[in-house]
């Protein structure tokens, strides 16, 4: 009877769930990468938010917050923070998750984060990453009484360079931030959050006049990790001093959240220089792209329909490290006051070939994608060559003609040759996933509104093609092909040869090109641009998986 008491009291104080299993059902609440809730944010429109008020010219339609699932964000995080306070064994595995993604000022109030963090420091090593949202960089109200012209901008680069990265300068950010100065409150966020690997930065046209840029720029210095107390304050004092923010970035993402404006990227170059970024994503920005060469250690790239120089975007490419990502997905359009304007694109997919094949051909995972400037009329005939060669290579989007097209003369003009492209003489044996893209516009009525199919698939992949690449054993570690279309031919050959065809909508492996460029603008125009875009994503691809 004692021995059964006791098994009995054992049983009871064994937990039902190993933590492994409970750190794996708590991770579902985790907050998705800053990087892609920044995406969402300012790149994508959600139907059910299309009737809310997005233009209320009062400035809050900058923050894009009708354009994202800030309230799913918000759920996920309540529930984490009830789900810590169950048990101290439950506040131990959550924790981690709670803190890890600061998804942005509309969702979490960068007061309580900061708060938190200097009530807890242990909770800074917790916040990896983060989402910026726009902030009013022009707000000086707080600060009048402290200077007596409007040079706001002066001010801040006056007040870094006079107090350095010290205790008085991080003091006098706390004061205005207290006053609710948006700027202070920004600047807050980064200085306390020093563990993050990962910034998505969506910032207010006026940046240069910002505390951030000459923090950027002191930051750059080299310099020993912590704020110093300065020339009147005795060093032994055990008052906790933080160390300086951005020291671990990896990952870095930047916009301006304002799309009704066109602007180069040469604001963010202070920060572009942090020699600890590995991965980089500008979003529709123009001017050069030489600002590549000064980022060392960069691994991936993704240049979000940007409209660079082609002659810069080559040199640049050829000028910096090797890269091991590389996704370039071109901008047809710009928005002027709530209306898309055609860009006039400059493409040369055969220069990007032959750059990738000398310098980049250790790539794991390549995108290109010039289907927006398909949208805006422009016609691109360019091949990029055989990739054969680029024996890491796992991941392949291309367009078809680039796949399947060439080759093609200096005017875009077609050869004919009597030895078609094979795709087994073209791709490395290494690959994973293969996407081949195709113009949609023509098959949902035309970019002439005719209605017509017109030549929307001259250069599609044929059924030949494909069962010679599922068939060839080199090509064993293939594992999933996207294409924007399949014929009954397609489809017999997909099966012969143990493989399945599964129709995928909206499917991202292959992103649809859409003419909303951002969240601001006219309200009708975002409905007829997500139109167009909701038809070509009902239009469906296929994915082509082994059995």
């Amino acid at each position: 009877m004692a021995h059964d008491m006791a098994a009995l009291s054992v049983e009871k104080k064994t937990p039902h769930l190993a933590d492994e299993l409970l750190l794996g059902i708590f991770s579902t609440l985790q907050l998705p990468p800053a990087i892609e809730i920044g995406k969402q944010r300012y790149e994508t429109l959600h139907v059910p938010q299309l009737e809310a008020s997005i233009y209320s010219g009062d400035g809050s339609d900058y923050i894009g917050a009708n354009a994202t699932q800030d309230v799913g964000l918000g759920l996920r995080l309540r529930t984490l923070s009830a789900i810590s306070k169950c048990s101290k064994r439950f506040r131990k595995l959550v924790t981690p998750l709670l803190y890890r993604v600061y998804p942005g000022q509309e969702v979490a109030p960068p007061r309580l984060l900061v708060r938190s963090l200097l009530a807890r420091s242990e909770l800074v090593s917790y916040v990896k990453e983060m989402a910026l949202d726009y902030w009013d960089a022009m707000d000086f109200s707080a600060v009048r009484s402290q200077t007596r012209d409007s040079n706001w901008q002066g001010w801040w680069q006056s007040s870094v360079k006079k107090l350095g990265l010290s205790k008085a300068l991080l003091a006098r950010i706390g004061r205005l931030a207290d006053k609710d100065l948006p700027d202070a409150i920004a600047a807050l966020l980064l200085v306390y959050c020093t563990d993050i690997e990962t910034l998505d930065l969506s910032a207010p046209m006026v940046l240069h006049a910002s505390i951030l840029t000459p923090l950027f720029k002191e930051l750059l210095h080299p310099r020993p990790n912590t704020w110093f107390r300065g020339e009147e304050e005795d060093a032994s004092n055990s008052e906790r001093v933080p160390s300086l923010p951005l020291r671990h970035l990896r990952n870095l993402s930047v916009r301006l959240a304002d799309s009704n404006y066109v602007a180069g990227i040469l604001q963010f170059g202070t920060l572009l220089r942090l020699p600890t970024i590995q991965a980089f994503t500008p979003y529709r920005f123009t001017s050069e792209a030489d600002f590549l060469v000064h980022m060392r250690n960069l691994q991936s790239l993704c240049l979000w329909r940007c409209s660079f120089d082609q002659s810069t975007l080559v040199a640049a490419l050829k000028a910096c490290r090797p890269l091991r990502r590389l996704t370039i997905v071109w901008a047809g359009y710009k928005i002027s006051f709530g209306e898309p304007h055609p860009i006039p694109t400059l493409i040369s997919l055969s220069e990007l070939g032959d750059i990738i094949r000398a310098k980049h051909h250790r790539l794991e995972q390549l995108w290109l994608d010039p289907r927006e400037c398909w949208d805006s009329g422009h016609q691109i005939k360019t091949s990029v060559g055989p990739l054969i060669d680029c024996a890491e290579l796992r991941e392949l989007t291309l367009p078809d003609f680039a796949l399947m097209g060439g080759p093609y003369d200096n005017a875009g003009k077609k050869l004919h040759t009597h030895n078609p492209t094979r795709l087994v003489d073209i791709l490395p044996t290494s690959l994973r996933r293969l996407a081949v893209l195709c113009h949609r516009m023509n098959t949902i009525g035309g970019t002439d509104g005719t209605g017509g199919t017109g030549d929307a698939w001259t250069e599609e992949v044929d059924e030949e093609q494909l069962a010679g690449l599922l068939a060839n054993p080199r090509f064993s570690a293939l594992r999933s092909i996207h294409l924007d279309r399949m014929t009954p031919l397609h489809r017999i050959a997909v099966e012969e040869h143990g493989w399945v065809a599964d129709t995928v909508f909206a499917d991202k492996e292959v992103m649809r090109a859409s003419l909303v460029l951002g969240t601001m603008g006219d309200r009708e125009a975002k409905k007829r641009s997500l139109e167009m875009q909701k038809q070509r994503d009902e239009v469906g691809t296929v994915r082509l998986r082994k059995k």
